[in-house]
């Protein structure tokens, strides 16, 4: 099976709960305090932020003072600079009390020589091993570094901001037991949810896309909650075995996985220095996930192999 998708879905993981980059929704102003962004959540009150224009690299760095509603940060002191809505982001910024101010720049597929901004992070597949679990299924197991790098100039805040890295990509890994591998089907919701709900209706009314009995997520920006569907009630219109907990509007996606990953553990950490283009501190975490692979021969005849 595809080993690519993996690293993209770990990449996703991440992304959201590492970096949890959110998109402005209005320019900012010169001397307020306020951010707009399509979502807070994964936000607190105390962290710092750093806001940054994507399209020229411009960035300053904020304490989040108070989180006003789910789209709407009150920073701690004013904004110094116009951010447009069209290019701006913030992310998180972590380091806050090593004496540095920083994020992370970029996550790379695979593990490039060269290396344009740091602190970085690399998700590099190492091997792929096969072995039979049952007589009609094999057990793939996929071995995966997760790098972290940061300059080793000032020595000491950089080491421990690399830790700092290291234990919440560790985190988020153990968060996010089940990564939604492609491929998978999905459709949008046709209709809001509103939590405790058993009943949803999507866009895609194809028989048989969400199948009776298999697991499903719901997925939003916010939000990734799973379910089991109990019965498909014709045009688009399921019904879940749980109540689904969590309100969803509509647009928001329903997936049905159809690769059954398991056992996914980061279960080893190694720290070092490392030689790229300028020496580099570099902590990496080594992830094994397992997916259970059909393996479905049809008989032609009984010399057949």
């Amino acid at each position: 099976m595809d080993a690519l998708s993996i690293l993209k879905s770990y990449r996703k993981i991440i992304g959201r709960f590492i970096i949890n980059e959110r998109e402005l929704t209005a320019n900012t102003v010169t001397g307020s305090r306020t951010i707009s962004v399509t979502s807070t959540r994964r936000y607190q009150v105390g962290e710092k932020i750093a806001l940054l224009n994507t399209s020229n690299w411009d960035v300053e760095f904020h304490i989040i003072e108070s989180i006003d509603d789910a789209r709407t940060i009150t920073t701690a002191h004013d904004i110094s600079d116009v951010y447009p809505a069209s290019t701006s982001v913030i992310r998180k910024a972590l380091g806050d009390g090593l004496g540095t101010d920083t994020f992370i720049q970029a996550i790379y597929l695979g593990d490039p020589a060269v290396i344009s901004h740091y602190p970085a992070i690399t998700i590099d597949l190492k091997s792929r091993s096969s072995e039979w679990l049952t007589i009609e299924s094999t057990k793939e197991t996929f071995e995966i570094d997760i790098s972290i790098y940061v300059e080793a100039s000032q020595y000491e805040n950089q080491f421990e901001l690399m830790h700092t890295y290291a234990d919440a990509i560790e985190d988020a890994l153990f968060r996010s037991f089940y990564p939604l591998v492609d491929p998978y089907s999905s459709s949008e919701l046709a209709l809001p949810i509103t939590a405790g709900d058993t009943v949803f209706r999507i866009e895609n009314e194809t028989d048989g896309l969400l199948c009776r009995g298999s697991w499903i997520w719901f997925e939003s920006l916010d939000f990734l909650q799973y379910n089991r569907l109990k019965s498909y009630q014709g045009n688009g219109i399921y019904e879940t075995v749980f109540p689904i907990n969590q309100d969803f509007d509509a647009g928001d996606l329903v997936i049905r996985p159809k690769r059954h990953i398991f056992n996914t553990l980061a279960h080893q950490t190694q720290y070092g220095t490392v030689m790229k283009e300028t020496m580099l501190k570099a902590a990496v975490v080594s992830i094994r996930a397992e997916e259970e692979v059909w393996r479905h021969t049809p008989f032609l005849d009984p010399l057949t192999f």
